[in-house]
């Protein structure tokens, strides 16, 4: 067997953490765009027009996945993944 691949990982660590609805959908799309090595590199804006919400509603949810296991996971570049792991 392959195990649990990364989107799987992260999807059931949301559905554990956040009970928000709203939270969990913004945090799926996240999930999403984040690509095998564990960065989101796409800009964020796009997603907040398409889910007509604020960015600072984004990134709070980012933080929130950004404190998921692996350490440094949805970091946008890697300064960032070092300071989340730090």
């Amino acid at each position: 067997s392959q195990g649990i691949s990364l989107r799987e990982h992260l999807l059931t660590q949301l559905h554990e953490e956040v009970q928000d609805p709203v939270k969990r959908l913004i945090g799926a799309h996240l999930v999403d765009m984040t690509d095998e090595a564990g960065y989101i590199k796409e800009d964020l804006k796009p997603l907040a027009e398409t889910l007509g919400i604020e960015l600072q509603d984004i990134e709070e949810v980012l933080q929130q996945l950004q404190g998921f296991d692996p350490p440094g996971i949805c970091a946008r570049n890697l300064k960032e993944c070092l300071m989340i792991q730090l």
